[in-house]
């Protein structure tokens, strides 16, 4: 967060809410491992989003450097450039989701990029060298918070920089008791989860979450927030239904090539192999994607869900792939059969691998 006189600190309008250190309070966490460019010692992270959550009444403005990603000079710790990629967020988008680094041509030019599956729905693809907006995609199927994105500037179509409370698409919420439910999730989308890159396909690959949320403000007196304890002025919950995707993007592009439903949100993250994508799912199913169609090519259920993303590792000259399922993690979604999953934390293995072509296509039993 910017104090008073830095840049950015003019986003945080907090005289009009008549608490001026509104600022103080202001979240932008960095709660998931950044990444880094040793060829320009930039290091890049992604932000959380304002706090309280759910009021922006309490801080006015665009709260820079909140939702956003942003690039520092590892030598100096200077900012060297950011995009935020929600102005004035109500919805909870935090954008602290993996940065991609990726080198690759777009409209047939060379780019350094730093792609970005956005908490809000939308992918991103961003000039890494300045922070630039290069072109963007839907990958979530229902997006309702907003009708689109500024094709020079990236910002959602509602954002109005002469204003203190922006209203997006889905209408706004506030003090006086409007209420709004918004596309994707509040969760994403993908969120915390670790994306995945496929540098010879061109590829990017993320899990997630398809549906919407209720959102709905709770006035809290500033006297009223205490250190150490949990500040969101709102509340959040799911509409209907929640279920989940497997998504693969074209970096050159920005726009989706395939997409795999699944029955439950997705809440474990993605790993690449030459021919295939990883990932676990809450209901205790391990499976294999095709790289380009992401039609299910293995699968087995474990009965333990997965929160956390599968590894491959090389053992004795032979290759294995390894998650971790279990523990009652972050998200049930109110679906009866996935609290009844077993909690207990097991390390899955699986291998040997044959290799038939280029792909891993089986293994023995875990």
């Amino acid at each position: 967060m910017p104090d008073k006189g830095q840049p950015g600190s003019e986003t945080w309008k907090c005289d009009e809410a008549g608490n001026p250190d509104c600022w103080k309070t202001g979240g932008g966490g960095m709660w998931q491992t950044g990444s880094y460019d040793p060829s320009t010692k930039t290091t890049y992270w992604g932000t959380g989003n304002p706090v309280p959550m759910f009021d922006p009444e309490y801080r006015p403005g665009d709260n820079l450097y909140t939702n956003s990603s942003v690039a520092l000079d590892v030598d100096t710790g200077k900012m060297k450039w950011y995009f935020q990629y929600t102005p004035g967020d109500y919805m909870d988008y935090d954008e602290i989701g993996p940065q991609l680094l990726l080198d690759t041509k777009i409209n047939g030019e060379d780019r350094k990029v730093l792609a970005h599956f956005g908490r809000n729905g939308i992918f991103y693809d961003l000039d890494r060298t300045n922070g630039a907006y290069i072109q963007s995609g839907q990958y979530v199927g229902k997006l309702t918070w907003t009708k689109g994105l500024d094709p020079k500037t990236g910002k959602p179509l509602e954002y109005d920089p002469t204003k203190s409370l922006q209203v997006y698409a889905e209408g706004k919420i506030d003090r006086a008791g409007a209420k709004a439910t918004t596309c994707p999730n509040l969760q994403g989308g993908t969120n915390f989860f670790p994306t995945g890159y496929n540098p010879t396909l061109g590829i990017a690959y993320a899990v997630g979450i398809e549906g919407c949320s209720d959102l709905a403000v709770k006035t809290i007196a500033p006297a009223d927030v205490k250190p150490g304890q949990i500040f969101q002025a709102g509340t959040g919950v799911n509409n209907g239904a929640q279920t989940g995707t497997v998504t693969a993007i074209d970096v050159t592009t920005g726009k989706s090539l395939a997409q795999q439903a699944t029955p439950y949100p997705m809440y474990s993250g993605v790993m690449a192999t030459p021919d295939l994508v990883w990932a676990g799912s809450l209901d205790g199913t391990f499976a294999a994607y095709d790289a380009k169609t992401l039609a299910v090519k293995w699968s087995m259920n474990l009965g333990t869900g997965f929160q956390g993303s599968p590894i491959a590792f090389n053992a004795g000259g032979k290759e294995y792939i390894a998650i971790v399922g279990g523990g009652p993690g972050l998200a049930n979604f109110d679906y009866p059969e996935l609290k009844a999953k077993s909690t207990a934390n097991i390390v899955w293995v699986f291998g040997p691998f044959v290799f038939v072509g280029h792909g891993r296509l089986g293994g023995a039993s875990p």
